[in-house]
Order: C-alpha cells, then sequence, then structure tokens
C-alpha cells in the first residue's frame, strides 16, 4: 500500500511534454510556471479584430472602419507577471474618482497577440510621427518594459490620457462609432448610391432589352431617319421608348436626361439608347439562341434538316441548311 501511494505521488508531480522526457518537478515555481502557460494558451486567439495585429503606423480607412465597428476586444483575466513578480493589474482600466466611484478607461486595449497594452483611438486615428508618439500608439504597443516592471504605466497613462492628441482620436472615434451606428458614414453613403445607381441601369436595361426583343419578334424595323428623344421620325425603337416613358417614371427621367444632353449638344458618359447598343443587344439574343438551339440538338437522337436551293443572279447554285 505505501508502494502504491508513493507511486501516484510521483507521478503527480511530474509533467509530460510531447517534445522531452518524464521531468520530475516539484517546487510550487514550476507549478505556477505550468499555469502561466495554461493561462497563456487560453489568451491565443485567432480574432482577427486584435488591434495589434496592425502593422502599419498609420490606418488605412478601412482597418479604422473595421475596428471601430467591431470594438475593443475584452480585457484577458489574467496577465503575466513582472521581475517582482507581480502581474499587470486589472486597475489600469479604470479612473478612482474622489468619491470612490470609478470610471472604466474605456479606450485602453489589451492584444493578444503581443502581450501589449494600447490605446485603441489613438492607435487607430493619430496622424503623429513615430517620434512624437505614445508607446501606447505605436504598432508595438506598450509591451513589458525593460527593467520588467508594469508600475512604471501608472504615470504613463496618466500623462498620455491628459495630452491633447489623445482627447482629439477619443472625439473622432466616438463620432465615426456614432456614424456606423446610425449609418451616415461617407463609405456607407457612396456605397448606398452606388447600389442605388446600379439598380437604376438595371432597370433600364430591362426595358431597352425588352423593347428589342419585342421589335424582332414581329420583324419590324429599329431605327428611323432622326435619333433624337421627341422627334417623330427616329424609329420603332426610340419611339416605343417614348411611350413607355409616359407611363414610367424611371424611363421617363432617363429620356429627359438624353433629350437634355442632346438639346445642349453635351454627349453623355452613357444612355444604352444608340445603335451600337441596340446591335450588340440583337447579337446576344442571337448567341443565346444558336446556343439553345446546338444544346438541343446534342440531346436528339435523331433530327432532320431542310436545304433549300436557288441560283444568284450570275446562276450560281446557293444552298441554305435549315
Amino acid at each position: 500500500m505505501y508502494f502504491v501511494r508513493l507511486h501516484y505521488a510521483d507521478v503527480k508531480e511530474n509533467v509530460i511534454d510531447e517534445n522531452e522526457n518524464i521531468l520530475p518537478k516539484t517546487s510550487t515555481a514550476r507549478l505556477e510556471e505550468l499555469q502561466d502557460k495554461a493561462d497563456d494558451v487560453q489568451l491565443v486567439s485567432s480574432n482577427n479584430y486584435d488591434i495589434g495585429l496592425i502593422k502599419e503606423l498609420f490606418c488605412t480607412a478601412e482597418q479604422i472602419e473595421k475596428f471601430v465597428h467591431h470594438g475593443p476586444i475584452a480585457h484577458p483575466t489574467k496577465f503575466r507577471k513582472d521581475a517582482l513578480p507581480k502581474s499587470f493589474t486589472h486597475t489600469l482600466f479604470h479612473i478612482a474618482m474622489p468619491n470612490v466611484e470609478k470610471i472604466p478607461r474605456d479606450w485602453l486595449t489589451w492584444s493578444e497577440t503581443k502581450n501589449a497594452l494600447y490605446c485603441f483611438p489613438c492607435r487607430l486615428f493619430s496622424k503623429m510621427p513615430e517620434t512624437h508618439r505614445s508607446a501606447l500608439s505605436l504598432p508595438t504597443g506598450y509591451s513589458k518594459p525593460k527593467d520588467n516592471k508594469w508600475k512604471k504605466l501608472y504615470e504613463k497613462i496618466s500623462h498620455h490620457q491628459s495630452s491633447s492628441g489623445h482627447k482629439i482620436c477619443y472625439v473622432e472615434w466616438r463620432r465615426l462609432e456614432e456614424n456606423l451606428r446610425d449609418n451616415t458614414t461617407i463609405n456607407f453613403l457612396l456605397n448606398d448610391n452606388i447600389k442605388t445607381e446600379v439598380e437604376r441601369w438595371r432597370q433600364i436595361l430591362r426595358r431597352v432589352l425588352d423593347v428589342i426583343l419585342f421589335l424582332g419578334e414581329r420583324g419590324l424595323a429599329f431605327r428611323g431617319d432622326s435619333h433624337l428623344i421627341g422627334d417623330p421620325k427616329n424609329g420603332n425603337f426610340l419611339g416605343i421608348m417614348e411611350l413607355i416613358g409616359h407611363y414610367d417614371s424611371i424611363l421617363h427621367d432617363h429620356l429627359e436626361k438624353v433629350k437634355a444632353s442632346q438639346q445642349s449638344h453635351k454627349r453623355m458618359q452613357a444612355h444604352y439608347l444608340s445603335n451600337d447598343i441596340q446591335n450588340e443587344f440583337i447579337q446576344c439574343c442571337t448567341d443565346k439562341v444558336t446556343d439553345v438551339i446546338l444544346d438541343e440538338r446534342e440531346k436528339c437522337k435523331h433530327f432532320s434538316m431542310i436545304v433549300d436551293a436557288t441560283p444568284d443572279t450570275a446562276h450560281i447554285q446557293q444552298n441554305v441548311l435549315f
């Protein structure tokens, strides 16, 4: 029984590592080291919003919007210890007021990848050169100092918080955050305008295609003697487009713009009503019909062909295969 108990104690005091042999460790220091490693494993994350992943000194507009939209990541529950040994204290994330009230320093954020502390708004919005920046706004962040003591950080944080550069960056952060929440950022407005414009042109092109199919099915002529909007001699295509425009606001507004540009002799960038566009649509329809016919022919085991022959003006026999 004594041997069994002794053997169990020996096994409990050994750590098996994949790259090492069984090493006897019985000291409390070793147990704390193992606990720190376990904490480090928990801290390692594939979080794409870790601000320590930004390598550039100046952030791009896309990076700023991405990180502001997500916000600072949550602080870890434990930090590494310094040489005293003392770990980074969570009290730095709050300001103790004289009335014992605690106000959070919401601008402080911890990077799990760099094991460093950052000022969230200054890291994103600061335009200062590297030599004039606080360590909290540098790509490396404020990591463990050379003397391995965190106590100097209290003084640095207070100094950084009272700086004018930090206040400006903090206001910019909160303003952009509010704009993102209300969908009033410049990028959002531009994207919204682009989507609206794309949908408008999609609706116009659908009407153009419908008129082309209508005329093509009936074998009617497309063009007339004029290409001007409002001219009675502008042909069937433009005439039907004008007719639809009387009952369609999208097409009516588009035709009015084209008509104004024609009257002022100012060329529009694109209006998709020209003869070339009509021919392109007709060619697209031809290619589509040809593909369908060829696909049906390949699927059929048997099919018939019609051959017609007639002499031309030079009395040469011309054959046509249907």
